[in-house]
């Protein structure tokens, strides 16, 4: 029997602090890059916040609800960093 399972995919949920104009970025190819390797294998869904389209929702209600409906979270944090409210 052949099942579709392209419908039951894993929702994942990529945040890390935000780059900071004007300096090299760190985190957005980190994001950008495990999002690809992720979404490659099928099995998953990815949301990073730089990746979705415009909103008629405010940056925070997008970004929480997508949050909410996630099943694994990746938290990228460097400690040297500092961690921000935001994540």
């Amino acid at each position: 029997m052949s099942r579709n399972l392209n419908r039951y995919k894993i929702k994942v949920f990529i945040s890390s602090k935000c780059d900071v104009a004007g300096v090299p970025p760190k985190y957005n190819p980190i994001r950008a890059e495990l999002k690809r390797i992720i979404e490659q294998t099928g099995l998953a869904d990815v949301y990073t916040f730089e990746s979705e389209g415009a909103s008629t929702l405010s940056a925070g209600n997008h970004y929480s609800l997508a949050l909410e409906d996630s099943d694994v979270c990746i938290f990228l944090i460097d400690n040297a960093d500092g961690i921000s409210p935001g994540i």
